[in-house]
């Protein structure tokens, strides 16, 4: 065991959430404030590895589009239509879990490690799909940004 997990035994903050959950110790800002840091790490990291010359640049612009376009959309109704949160569906959940395996598999393929022609067809694999269902799933929030809109203003 390392020294930092020594000191704190989680490798990454989806533990975190899972004992969170599990032990009844969830809040309105951590729903709020997860979200939103796994979508500055997601940007940040897809940038990096476009600047690296390791992802298709196509494939980052898409990745990030959507990024900005939901998040923004998102960002623009709560603040100023007093839209009420909504919960991320489990299709969110699988386009988020699918591009963040695609993501750092296209690094990985540019690799020298003997295995690296693998993480570029599972990259692929994963990527591919993730990215036609984040599209699919940003179309299918609007009616739920419009109804958190609308529930917002009559609260």
């Amino acid at each position: 065991m390392s020294q930092r997990n020594a000191e704190f035994p989680f490798d990454d903050d989806e533990q975190l959430v899972f004992l969170a959950r599990r032990l009844g110790q969830t809040s309105e800002f951590g729903k709020k404030f997860d979200p939103t840091v796994d979508r500055l790490w997601f940007v940040v990291g897809v940038v990096a590895i476009m600047i690296n010359g390791a992802m298709p640049i196509w494939f980052g612009v898409a990745v990030l589009a959507r990024e900005v376009l939901v998040g923004g959309a998102v960002a623009i109704a709560t603040v100023f239509f007093g839209m009420e949160r909504f919960d991320v569906t489990w299709l969110g959940k699988t386009a988020t879990f699918l591009l963040m395996f695609a993501v750092p598999g296209f690094l990985m393929a540019e690799s020298s490690i003997g295995i690296a022609d693998w993480f570029g067809v599972a990259a692929w694999c994963f990527g591919i799909p993730g990215l036609i269902l984040s599209y699919y799933t940003g179309l299918k929030y609007i009616p739920l940004i419009r109804a958190g809109i609308r529930a917002g203003r009559a609260a």
